[in-house]
């Protein structure tokens, strides 16, 4: 005989337990994470209470974009040691996720609650699950002991008269205030690599040009002109025939000689 069971119920105490799932199914390691609120519905808590029911979205880190659940709860009965009750802590969670108006303005991933971020604590259950088991504000600059708005006035006061009398002390012994000094812009430094001279005080003179009508020296004008070529030979003088050994020389009245 074959035994049959129905699926349709919610008893399923006959059916053979499954194995727990391994440690390696949780997406997301124990740890602090930032994350954003990914969707969002109002849901009832065990003991029948209001509380809101949460998929976050770790933000940033080696698991940025996986998603984990998280719930917020709104109990006023009991206070941690700085006197806040997980309603005023959830309020606190909300407000660092975005919510601008009360309670009433959030519904199923309404609400604004996507627009900021929170700060998450991430366990991981006995069956090897991720959870976020705690929902935070996200950490901000915060002062350490902010001064009440007197204390403020009356410190610029203070440091505004200082500044006035260190003014008046300057210009009664004739003393300037020390300006800074300003590198030059790259149009001037471009300017004055044009004008190296100029800049030094020198003055850049022409190149000397020869006036109308005067020569050139020889060595330029001989490039130029024949009249130079000529000019630049040297002049020669008389010339002298070699003399001739006596008695042999040419005599008018040689022909004339007898032999």
């Amino acid at each position: 005989m074959t035994t049959q069971y129905d699926y349709t119920t919610d008893d399923h105490s006959t059916l053979p337990a499954d194995p727990a799932p391994a440690r390696s199914h949780a997406n997301v390691d124990a740890g602090t994470y930032t994350a954003r609120f990914a969707r969002w519905h109002w849901d009832t808590s065990k003991k029948g209470d209001m509380c809101l029911a949460a998929m976050l979205r770790i933000v940033g880190g080696p698991f940025d974009g996986q998603q984990v659940r998280g719930t917020l709860y709104f109990d006023t009965d009991k206070a941690d040691k700085n006197g806040r009750t997980a309603a005023d802590r959830s309020m606190e969670a909300l407000r660092s996720a975005g919510l601008a108006g009360e309670l009433d303005a959030i519904d199923e991933n309404t609400g604004g609650l996507d627009a900021g971020e929170v700060s998450i604590s991430v366990e991981v259950n006995d069956r090897g699950f991720s959870f976020a088991k705690y929902i935070n504000a996200a950490s901000s600059f915060s002062a350490f002991a902010p001064p009440p708005p007197d204390a403020k006035a009356q410190f610029f006061a203070q440091m505004r008269a200082r500044a006035q009398g260190t003014a008046q002390g300057q210009r009664a012994t004739g003393a300037a205030p020390v300006q800074p000094q300003r590198g030059p812009s790259q149009g001037q430094q471009g300017q004055q690599m044009q004008r190296p001279a100029q800049s030094s005080g020198q003055q850049v003179r022409p190149a000397a040009q020869p006036a109308q009508g005067q020569q050139r020296p020889a060595s330029t004008a001989a490039l130029h002109t024949p009249q130079g070529q000529g000019q630049q030979q040297r002049a020669r003088g008389p010339q002298v025939s070699p003399q001739q050994p006596q008695g042999f020389g040419a005599d008018p009245g040689e022909d004339e000689i007898p032999f």
